[in-house]
């Protein structure tokens, strides 16, 4: 019997090691994130962008024209802990002099896919990916605002007044070719609505509004909102904003840090409609605030001064390989995906947290094999032993086996994400997720494959062991029986 337990210092430094390595490798990394909160927020945007319907009116009224409604081009963040007063966050509506943002967006639209090449039956090509109904115009591909000399003193009061009517009629009664000479900007491309009126913005100048439909399958991107932004154009990230001229007032309600790692919504396209965003008009952010009916307290409002601009922003289609896949992603898909992953992880964790049970059983059956000699005690904890060792490897091996099955096998959301690919500067977050699901597939590969090697190690260990201590206890049972017999003779 002396012989079977030579053999148990070796099983010892072994099971030991094997408690090592699945220590230092086992809980390496017990879960996962993948993207941040940078990118789940701008996948959400995408998908804002890719569901909404671009616009084929605008008009910056003092009263929304039948067919239009006025929208939310902003917010005012509101300040907190101020010297001279609090204020609360507040949506901001008017531009220009106490002026709305009328809009009309077209109903039936199908955006084609980087496979298909022609619009439907019942539809007409507006731009190099976009069809709409044959009833409805074509969407704006650009808009454009122009500075004009400013009208006679009648005029001004025409159009300061608050009578809707009289300035329909007055607008009726000056002629297109008026209207060009006295907005000499206005492109030769551009058209104006026939109802649409010229504007006074904050600081006092006269602008008129003028716009480029789409028509075939050429041209850029349509319109699809307009949003107001402070000092810059629209970050790619919802949630950022771009950096103040002057550096950031303290008491502001949000951080005008900068718009991160994804940069600004633009292109470096140098024709204003293939851009996603570009300045439509710009004014004072304090007179904004100002005609937006917001009391802003005199500490804020020194600070900003003449420096602070707010700009009248054109948010542009998001252009992609699938604008139907696009309009499905979500953060609550990178959710999901992360929570998947993380399960796997866990089940690498039980694994491990079994194998714990299964270590401390062996230990103690190590034990009783060392403190109680009968011979037949001893025969059945080294089988114990032996099918404990042979389990622990057989279990090892089997999330390597499920993930190597799976092989590339992606989930549902994981495809959808994959197909939009929108393009630059919208790619990134997708980059980003591919390089976070790149990197935690390398190491799920790395950690299975460790567990598959141990656990045939194990098995293989365990099956010598079995084997040296079988043959032991087999040889010492002979002894004991031989040397009974000679004591019966």
């Amino acid at each position: 019997m002396a012989q079977a337990f030579r053999f148990i210092p070796l099983a010892i430094v072994i099971i030991v090691t094997i408690v090592i390595l699945w220590t230092t490798i086992g809980y390496r990394k017990s879960s996962i994130v993948v993207g941040n909160s940078d990118v789940k927020s701008t996948i959400d945007y995408i998908s804002t962008n890719a569901r909404t319907n671009p616009i084929n009116k605008v008009y910056i009224e003092r009263d929304c024209p039948f067919g239009t409604q006025s929208i939310i081009i902003g917010k005012f963040a509101g300040l907190s802990n101020n010297p001279d007063g609090n204020m609360d966050p507040a949506d901001l509506t008017i531009w220009g002099k106490r002026y709305r943002v009328c809009i009309r967006r077209n109903s039936v639209v199908k955006w084609l896919n980087a496979n298909e090449s022609f619009c439907p039956g019942d539809y007409k090509a507006c731009a190099s990916n976009l069809c709409v109904a044959t009833s409805e115009d074509c969407p704006y591909l650009a808009l454009q605002v122009n500075i004009g000399n400013l009208p006679s003193a009648n005029e001004r009061r025409v159009l300061e007044q608050s009578s809707a009517r009289r300035r329909k009629h007055h607008i009726r009664e000056t002629p297109n070719l008026e209207i060009r000479n006295r907005f000499p900007g206005i492109p030769s491309d551009h058209e104006v609505e026939p109802n649409s009126k010229p504007y006074f913005d904050a600081e006092g100048l006269y602008k008129m509004l003028s716009y480029r439909r789409g028509n075939g399958y050429s041209g850029g991107n349509a319109v699809v909102d307009l949003n107001l932004t402070i000092n810059g154009p629209p970050c790619v990230i919802p949630d950022r904003y771009p950096a103040r001229v002057t550096g950031n007032y303290s008491n502001e309600r949000i951080d005008r840090g900068g718009c991160g790692a994804f940069g600004v919504d633009g292109s470096t396209s140098n024709y204003p409609e293939d851009k996603f965003s570009s300045n439509l008009d710009e004014q004072t952010e304090i007179g904004t605030y100002k005609y937006n009916h917001l009391r802003v307290s005199d500490s804020f409002s020194n600070f900003l001064g003449s420096k602070h601009r707010a700009q009248l922003s054109i948010r542009r289609k998001i252009r992609a390989n699938s604008i139907s896949d696009c309009a499905l992603v979500s953060s609550s898909q990178v959710d999901a995906i992360e929570k998947s992953i993380n399960k796997y992880y866990s089940n690498i964790t039980t694994i491990y947290t079994v194998l714990y049970v299964f270590l401390g059983v062996i230990f103690i059956l190590q034990l009783l094999i060392l403190l109680f000699r009968p011979i037949q005690l001893a025969r059945l904890l080294v089988y114990v032993l032996c099918a404990v060792l042979v389990i622990t490897g057989i279990f090892m091996m089997i999330p390597a086996i499920i993930f190597w099955a799976n092989g590339d096998q992606t989930t549902p959301e994981q495809r959808t994400l994959q197909n939009c690919k929108p393009e630059a500067p919208f790619d990134a977050p997708f980059n980003k997720i591919n390089e976070d699901l790149k990197a935690i597939r390398s190491d799920l590969s790395t950690q299975t494959d460790i567990l598959f090697w141990l656990g045939i190690i194990t098995t293989i260990a365990a099956s010598t062991f079995a084997f040296l201590l079988l043959r032991s206890v087999r040889r010492a049972r002979r002894l004991y029986n031989q040397s009974l017999y000679k004591q019966n003779i």
